[in-house]
């Protein structure tokens, strides 16, 4: 069973979020199904050297993202995996563990993108970017939002393990101040996950539950339309972030352009939410 640790947020708090929303097992199979019928429109940013630029475009608008291609020279191969059939039971399960959320062996292949040219253009000007790799270009696509997952590591799952540590000590709203935030970037639909996993010290339980999280349609689908920027781990920008399954076929390819260079204020930053009133 969970255990409730003062300064946390009580079970009693965390259940009554969920109150009429442990029957979405019964409609799970409906959201599932509507899914194919559901578009976004993404953006991927990515860096490539001068010389081979023209080539990867032409490729990209030929053969869309089929790995290898596009990413031949990328540094990154990332696999995920899809929970999203066994969603709410594990979300119901006391003790949920690594071993219920990691799938590897029914891993497949996911390119990271946003949801927001902004966040594509910074990735491609300045986290991807490099002395050899020079060029940024950003990608923009289209695609099923079943191939859609929340990319939670620069932010959610930072918060969902540490927002009660920090230089000051846990104050008495910190967890609904959280969960306010996180509805507003994420949607209301995350709140439940967050209030689950703040019921529970252990680290573990914490993980699992926001891998949940970043597995829900919902989620998905209200994270898509934040227009909040983001400032997360390691000075990311974004408004934003998803995987994406592969490959993603030529059709879905709507243009591969060289971005503006990126511009806004953060409206959140990880590095000072902590001890933000």
């Amino acid at each position: 069973m969970l255990r409730v640790q003062v300064g946390m947020c009580s079970e009693r708090e965390a259940l009554k979020n969920i109150i009429g929303q442990t029957d979405a097992s019964r409609t799970l199979l409906k959201r599932i199904a509507s899914m194919t019928n559901d578009v976004l429109t993404l953006y991927r940013g990515l860096a490539v050297t001068s010389k081979d630029a023209p080539q990867i475009r032409q490729q990209i608008l030929e053969r869309g993202i089929t790995l290898p291609a596009e990413e031949d020279k990328s540094r990154w191969r990332i696999q995920w995996h899809d929970l999203r059939p066994e969603l709410e039971r594990l979300y119901l399960k006391p003790d949920l563990s690594y071993h219920d959320t990691d799938c590897a062996a029914h891993a497949f292949p996911v390119v990271c993108a946003c949801g927001d040219m902004g966040g594509a253009a910074y990735y491609a000007w300045r986290h991807n970017r490099s002395a050899e790799h020079d060029t940024p270009l950003v990608i923009e696509l289209q695609a099923n939002v079943a191939d859609v997952f929340v990319d939670g590591r620069d932010f959610l799952f930072t918060v969902f393990q540490l927002w009660d540590r920090g230089k000051t000590e846990p104050r008495p709203n910190d967890c609904e101040r959280y969960a306010q935030i996180l509805a507003t970037l994420f949607g209301d639909a995350v709140v439940r996950y967050f209030y689950r996993a703040a019921s529970s010290e252990d680290q573990e339980y914490r993980i699992s539950m926001c891998r949940l999280a970043v597995q829900d349609i919902e989620v998905v689908r209200s994270h898509v339309r934040n227009t909040h920027i983001i400032t997360g781990r390691y000075g990311t920008r974004f408004c934003s972030a998803f995987f994406v399954k592969t490959p993603i076929v030529a059709a879905r390819i709507r243009s591969v352009t060289s971005p503006p260079y990126p511009s806004g204020s953060p409206w959140v930053s990880l590095d000072t939410l902590r001890d933000t009133p």
